[in-house]
C-alpha cells in the first residue's frame, strides 16, 4: 500500500466503519506502522492502518470483528432446521431461542436422550448427544466384533496385550500356538506349564451380570481349575475377580506370595 496521509486514512476509515471506529491521529506514522484505534463500543486497540481500512470483518477490534462474524454466520431458522434434519433426521431439534450463530453453543433436544449443548456447526457435521454417540459406537462395534465393546473380543484384547510395553510371547507346548503373556508373572506361569507339560487354556471369556466381560487368565481342564495371575489389582479388576471367584469356587488367585510358595518365582 502506498503512503497515505492521515486525512486519506480517516476518509477510508469513515467510509468503511462510519463513526464506529476512529484513529488517534497522534499515533499515526504510516499505513504499515501500528497506530491506536478507538472503537466506540469496545475501546482501544493497536493495529497497522492498512489492515483496519481493509474490507474484511477481521480488520476491526477483536470484539467488533467477532460481532460481524456472528452476523455473517447466523442462519435463518428454516436453514438451521434443514441442516440438522439432513444429518440427524427427526432425532434432533434445536431450541431456536438459544441460537445466536453457528459458532456459539445452542441447546439441542435429542428425542431419546434429552437436552445437550453444542455448537450448531458441529451438529451440522454429525455431532449429537454424547449418550447417542456411545450407543452408535456400540452398534458399530457389535457389527464389527459381535460385542458392544472391542475389549470384550478376545482377538482385540490380545492385540492390545501385544501393544503393552511389558509383554511376552511364548508358544504352547501342546500345539505350538502363540501365548501372549501380560507381564512377567504370566510369563513365568506359562514357562512352568510348558515345562511340566500341564495342559492349559488361556484367556477364557465370561460375561458378567452387568454386561461387562471378564477374561480369566488360565483354565486347567484336567484339574477343572481356573487361575487368575495378578501382581496387584486395580479397583475394577478386583471387583471382577471377586465376582468370578464367588460364582466359580473352582478358581484360585496366584499372586506373588502364591507363586513363590509354588517356586514359580
Amino acid at each position: 500500500m502506498k503512503s497515505l496521509s492521515i486525512e486519506e486514512v480517516k476518509d477510508r476509515l469513515y467510509k468503511l466503519h462510519g463513526n464506529d471506529i476512529i484513529i488517534d491521529e497522534k499515533t499515526y506514522i504510516s499505513a504499515r506502522k501500528k497506530a491506536k484505534f478507538i472503537d466506540k463500543d469496545y475501546g482501544e486497540w493497536w493495529r497497522e492502518p492498512q489492515y483496519v481500512i481493509g474490507s474484511s470483518a477481521k480488520n476491526t477490534s477483536r470484539e467488533r470483528g467477532y460481532e460481524k462474524l456472528s452476523e455473517i454466520h447466523r442462519l435463518k431458522k428454516d436453514e438451521v432446521k434443514k441442516r440438522i434434519y439432513n444429518v440427524h433426521g427427526d432425532s434432533v431439534a434445536i431450541n431456536y431461542e438459544t441460537y445466536k450463530n453457528s459458532f456459539e453453543k445452542s441447546e439441542f433436544i435429542d428425542k431419546d436422550y434429552g437436552s445437550f449443548w453444542s455448537r450448531p456447526r458441529d451438529v451440522f457435521r454429525g455431532h449429537g448427544h454424547p449418550k447417542r454417540g456411545i450407543e452408535n459406537k456400540k452398534k458399530t462395534w457389535f457389527i464389527k466384533y459381535g460385542v458392544d465393546n472391542p475389549s470384550k473380543c478376545l482377538d482385540v484384547s490380545l492385540k492390545q496385550a501385544k501393544s503393552l510395553n511389558k509383554k511376552y510371547i511364548l508358544n504352547h507346548w501342546k500345539d505350538g500356538s502363540q501365548v501372549i503373556c501380560r507381564g512377567s508373572y504370566e510369563y513365568k506361569v506359562v514357562l512352568n506349564f510348558n515345562f511340566q507339560k500341564e495342559y492349559y487354556e488361556k484367556d477364557i471369556r465370561f460375561i458378567m451380570p452387568s454386561g461387562k466381560v471378564y477374561f480369566v487368565d488360565f483354565y486347567l481342564p484336567e484339574k477343572d481349575l481356573y487361575i487368575e495371575v495378578k501382581g496387584f489389582f486395580r479397583k475394577d479388576a478386583k471387583e471382577k475377580w471377586d465376582w468370578f471367584h464367588e460364582t466359580h469356587p473352582n478358581s484360585e488367585l496366584w499372586d506373588k506370595k502364591k507363586l513363590k510358595e509354588m517356586n514359580i518365582l
